[in-house]
Formats: C-alpha cells, sequence, structure tokens
C-alpha cells in the first residue's frame, strides 16, 4: 500500500512541479502584472521550489504512511533528519 501512495504522489508530484516549472512567469504575472523584475525574481524561485517538491513529496509520503500504520518511531526519525 504504502508503494502504491508513493508511486501515485511520486507522479502527482512530477506533474504538479513539471507544470510549475513551465509556468512559472505567469503564474507569478498574475500577482505582479507588468513588474518584470519580479516576475524574472518569482519565476526563478517558483522554478527551484518545482525542484525541490519532487523530492520532498516522497518523504512526506512515506513518512505519512508511517504515521498511519502505527510505527511513529521511525516517522519521527525520517521527520527530524529529513526535514529538519
Amino acid at each position: 500500500m504504502g508503494l502504491l501512495a508513493l508511486r501515485y504522489g511520486g507522479i502527482f508530484a512530477a506533474s504538479f512541479a513539471l507544470a510549475l516549472a513551465l509556468y512559472a512567469p505567469q503564474l507569478v504575472g498574475v500577482f505582479a502584472p507588468g513588474e518584470t523584475q519580479v516576475i524574472s525574481a518569482g519565476a526563478s524561485f517558483l522554478q527551484l521550489i518545482a525542484i525541490v517538491l519532487i523530492f520532498q513529496a516522497p518523504e512526506v509520503i512515506l513518512n505519512q504512511f508511517a504515521a498511519g500504520v502505527g510505527d511513529t518511531v521511525p516517522a519521527m526519525i525520517i521527520e527530524v533528519l529529513v526535514t529538519a
């Protein structure tokens, strides 16, 4: 069950990260229309977030899977080592 959740979560995270990276200037432009420097800086930041999202999603999925099955010690260790 955990691997199935990891697969679906990975597909969703990769799809969302791709969309976020490709449409970053348009997304930032909604909040700062006409501000070219803000759009450029914001788009760079969103593209960085898209890269991080691919690696963060499996950590969150596996952590919540372990906590959901009642094995909270490995979930706590993963949370402390990876997130902190």
